[in-house]
């Protein structure tokens, strides 16, 4: 008894590919009726809601780079604070005005770059603060 081929009696559909489908062109919109486009629109909404949704993300890329900045100047601060003062511990010398002069103007850098860590957060989060306030005035649908 010979055995017969499994597709034998049996029909398999050819799979339709792109190419065998029939394309048709989309209708286009009446603009003569003075209607926008719904695509422009859309695509309008889309972008705002990503600048919406990605200053924040820069903004606080923005802050951690300076802050990356502050701290590497205080460490230098540091640095110079500590050769000075081994200079200065080494006894009595013709430099040690000009040395106890530097010590307070590094002491004066050392605060004003304390006050910038402490203030340049509070300035990104009122930044923040308005883009969230700018985002609810202009769409009346945020939640």
């Amino acid at each position: 008894m010979a055995s017969r081929p499994r597709s034998a009696g049996l029909h398999v559909a050819k799979r339709q590919t792109a190419r065998d489908r029939p394309w048709y062109p989309r209708p286009a919109l009446p603009m003569s009726l003075g209607m926008p486009n719904p695509t422009a629109v859309a695509l309008d909404n889309l972008s705002h809601i990503i600048q919406v949704a990605l200053t924040p993300i820069f903004l606080l890329s923005a802050l951690a780079t300076l802050l990356n900045v502050f701290a590497t100047r205080h460490g230098r601060i540091g640095d110079q604070v500590r050769d000075l003062s081994q200079d200065l511990k080494k006894g009595p010398s013709r430099e040690t005005k000009r040395l106890a002069r530097q010590l307070s103007q590094l002491q004066r850098r050392s605060l004003l770059l304390d006050g910038a860590v402490c203030l340049e957060p509070l300035r990104v989060f009122r930044r923040l603060v308005g883009l969230v306030q700018a985002a609810k005035a202009w769409s009346p649908t945020w939640v």
